[in-house]
This record gives C-alpha cells, structure tokens and sequence, in this order.
C-alpha cells in the first residue's frame, strides 16, 4: 500500500494520478485503475476515489464508460473554455484579452473558443453537445448573461465566470466574477489632465452601458477637486459619430475646456477630428484623454499624440485563466476576484 501525503489524502491521490498518467505510457482509450484498485493501492475511501478521479475527468485527462469502467482520454478531449461576447477579435481589447487567454500557462490544458452571444443563446439547451467537454464559459463585459444562465450552466456541471466592470458589482454578486474598477479608470485619466495643470475639464457622456457611470465618477471627481463643471463642456451623445457633428457647430472661440475627457478611444477619435476641423490644435488646445487599449500603429495613423488610459486586458485574461485552471480541483470550484486590473498609460504626450 502506498502511503499519501499532502494537503489532504484527495488532493494527494490527484496527483499520483496525474503522474501515472504523464509517466505511465497510457494510449489513448486504454483503461485506466479501477476504483476497487486506487482503495486498495492507497488505504483510501471510495468518496475520496469518487472525488480525485471526477477532479480528472473534468480536465478531460480521462473518460468513464458507466458499467465499462475509467478511460485514458484522447488528446482532442481537451475541456474547453467558451469565451462569450457582443464583441470579435477586431475590438482590440477583446482581442488582446483572447491573445492572452490562449497564451497563459493555465490554458494548456484548455481549448480557448471564443463565440458569439447569438451562438451562445442558440445553442445554449445544446451546449454540451455542440461543445463537448466544455469545463468554463466566460461572459466578457456581458453581466446579463452571467446572471441570468449562471445558475443553468453549474446545473449542467459548467462553471460560469464574469469579466467586466465594477459598475455591474451589485447585480453580479462578486462569486465567480473578475472586475476591472472603474472608479481607478477615470480618475487616473483626470489626474493626468490635472498634473498636465489643466483645470477646464469637459466630459463626453456616451448614454448606455458603463458610460453613464463614468460620466458620474467624473463629476464626483471634479466636485472633489473643487473645479466647476461648465455646462457646455459636457457632451451627451448616443453615439460617438454625434460628438463630431456637435462639435461642427460649435465655433472654436466657444470652446471653453482646455481638455477634455473621453469614455471610450472611438469617442476621442471624433472629438480629436471635430476640433481640428474647427480650427484647434490638439494638443495644444485641447488635450484629448480616452479609455481603451489600442494598437500603437492604429493611433499614431490618426493623430501621434492622443493619449489613453487603459485596462489591463492582458495580464487580467491571465490571471483568470489560471485561476479556473486552479479550480479545476476544488470540490466545489469557486473564484472570487475583485479590482485586480492593473491601469496603464499609452502616449503620455498629448496631455
């Protein structure tokens, strides 16, 4: 009998396991130790058994056939992560975040499948056949989703995370959730404005999804400072391509923000085409500060000086990543992340 030691005797047993498999010379659907076997081999229960050989059948590592016993799984029996959104990999956020995702120790064990959110409700009531051994589905910046088919997928054995905006805390929960804090996004992008001395800060409200929120943080940030909010330094779009068509109408020597503030890069790529086409200097000005991670071959084809305050999209794909790969083993798999990302700069000279 050989003896365990560890943590515990499960996460022991695991990982004998896991070495036979890597060292044992299994071929594929070649039958694996019986329960029977692992009991008698280690002094164990047949719950703990129950449980180590469930932990690797969920990392795909092997296969039951009820009545026949537990299989070496093939190699093409990899779990699966599904990475669901409105957005594709031409958003470079969304694709930077994937990139990474795919790239990152943990995954090495896991099939990254981004997919639609029209093919994820299509196929929901099929998912497990359409996407055989999938172990995790990441909702990205879809907490609507997250919600409401949370509870339906663990039921199916299938953990669902969530990847968003802190602006979602309170309706997502924060079980099983990774948040980017929205509240350190904007007021690191003010706080450059400020150093840079710029006290005339306007703002673009952009009215759905998480900009309005930014818009609040702004004037809590503005009121904090002290600094008065000019009515007409504050745009409220419903898309971005308005922004251009207001500033179009608005003579330069009415222009009374010396910077100005924009939620989102496609936003600041408006305001930076309207006010020069009225005959402003950016950023000499107006300083133009945005939020979003974008191609450096991308900004400088536009303007080289626009400047943007970013999410760690990268090292945050990586970390969650590693984190469901670390769950693959809890009895009862759970993430709790909060405000992890890290915030950068790109183009700190156009402010």
């Amino acid at each position: 009998m050989e003896q365990l030691s560890g943590q515990s005797k499960r996460q022991a047993l695991e990982k004998w396991l896991r070495d036979q498999l890597r060292t044992g010379n299994y071929a594929p659907h070649c039958r694996f130790f019986s329960h029977t076997k692992i009991r008698k081999l280690h002094g164990v229960s047949q719950a703990t058994v129950t449980e180590a050989l469930q932990s690797l059948e969920r990392e795909g590592l092997i296969y039951f056939k009820p009545g026949c016993g537990t299989f070496v799984a093939p190699p093409l029996r990899a779990r699966k992560i599904l990475v669901v959104s409105s957005l594709d990999r031409s958003n470079d956020e969304y694709n930077t975040f994937l990139c990474s995702a795919e790239q990152t120790s943990g995954a090495a064990s896991f099939i990254i499948v981004p997919i639609s959110t029209t093919e994820f409700l299509n196929n929901v009531k099929y998912l497990k056949v359409i996407y055989p051994q999938v172990a995790a589905i990441i909702f990205f910046r879809r907490p609507e989703l997250f919600i409401e088919y949370r509870k339906p997928l663990e039921q199916m054995d299938v953990l669902a995370f969530f990847y968003g905006s802190t602006t979602y805390r309170d309706a997502t929960g924060g079980r099983n959730c990774f948040y980017y804090d929205e509240k350190a996004v904007v007021h690191t992008a003010l706080e450059v404005l400020y150093r840079a001395g710029h006290r005339a800060i306007g703002c673009v409200n952009l009215q759905y999804g998480v900009f309005p929120f930014r818009y609040q943080l702004y004037r809590e940030w503005m009121a904090q400072r002290g600094l008065p909010i000019v009515p007409d330094s504050c745009f409220q779009i419903t898309v971005p391509s308005e922004l251009y068509q207001t500033l179009l109408q608005t003579p330069k020597e009415k222009i009374s923000f010396t910077a100005l503030f924009c939620p989102f890069y496609l936003i600041a790529l408006e305001a930076l085409q309207g006010l020069q086409k009225i005959g402003l200097s950016i950023p000499e000005d107006v300083a133009i500060i945005s939020v979003g991670d974008v191609e450096t071959e991308f900004f400088n084809a536009i303007h080289p000086h626009l400047t943007s305050v970013c999410i760690d999209h990268r090292g945050d794909a990586a970390i969650l990543i590693n984190r469901i790969a670390a769950a693959r083993g809890q009895a009862v798999p759970r993430i709790d992340i909060s405000s992890s990302s890290r915030i950068t700069i790109q183009y700190h000279d156009s402010v």
